[in-house]
């Protein structure tokens, strides 16, 4: 059995600011998460550690979390913001805690000002549900999931959008789409399949045998794939006397 003991560290400054929307309303219930490294210093040595937090707006907006000394990256997860109507700024700028306390100015969300939506398919029309979708676009980003039907929507504002889909299996898809203010779009994606040609795998055999006390290694010298890009070799270990 593996076991491990993890220490603690107590935090000792903290970094506090507030959410608001674009009329300066706070937007409460915002799952907020932080990434930070601290140098810790011995008498031998000083090492780097990472560190990570949770915490979440309150009513007015306000958050507060408990960090130490050390540079902080300080974000939301796209879908949760998605879920409350705003998008997520993708320029938030890292944090140095030093000596004292950290106060942000506030940070101001847009909300959703156009639409984009769609379906994810196969090329036989099936539906593909569970699809992630994400949508990078001025300044900001978001995601969304396909749902048992394979529809999707993200929430946007107006400008140029790179919208990405990945699915297990498929071939990835990248597309531009550009919105407009009180507009929604519409774009279907269709996947295809992962496809995988026949020399990945059949490729030349390496046979390793014993014949008396030697060790022979033999290959055909005929393959049909002349392919110089670098491949893995498959063993195939015959063991035995002749």
């Amino acid at each position: 059995m593996l076991q491990r003991h993890l220490s603690l560290t107590p935090a000792d400054k903290t970094i506090t600011g507030r959410l608001v929307d674009q009329a300066g309303q706070g937007i409460a219930g915002v799952e907020l998460y932080g990434l930070g490294r601290s140098a810790i210093v011995t008498s031998t040595a000083t090492n780097e550690v990472g560190y990570i937090l949770f915490g979440n707006t309150d009513s007015q907006g306000n958050f507060s979390l408990p960090v130490r000394s050390g540079a902080w990256s300080l974000s939301s997860l796209p879908g949760v913001l998605a879920r409350l109507g705003f998008l997520l700024p993708s320029d938030i700028p890292s944090i140095e805690v030093v000596t004292s306390n950290v106060i942000l100015p506030e940070l101001r969300l847009p909300k959703f000002t156009a639409l984009i939506y769609g379906a994810v398919k196969t090329a036989e029309g099936k539906p593909l549900a569970g699809v992630v979708l994400s949508a990078s676009g001025p300044n900001h980003q978001t995601t969304a999931t396909s749902d048992a039907s394979g529809n999707y929507s993200l929430g946007v504002i107006e400008g140029d959008w790179t919208l990405g889909v990945r699915a297990a299996g498929f071939e990835e898809q990248t597309v531009e789409v550009k919105t407009a203010n009180d507009q929604s779009v519409l774009h279907n994606f269709v996947l295809k399949p992962v496809t995988v040609s026949p020399g990945d795998f059949l490729r030349p055999i390496l046979q390793i045998a014993l014949t008396g006390n030697t060790t022979v290694l033999t290959w055909p010298t005929n393959a049909a794939d002349s392919s110089s890009k670098p491949r893995p070799v498959y063993l195939r270990l015959l063991i035995g006397r002749r």
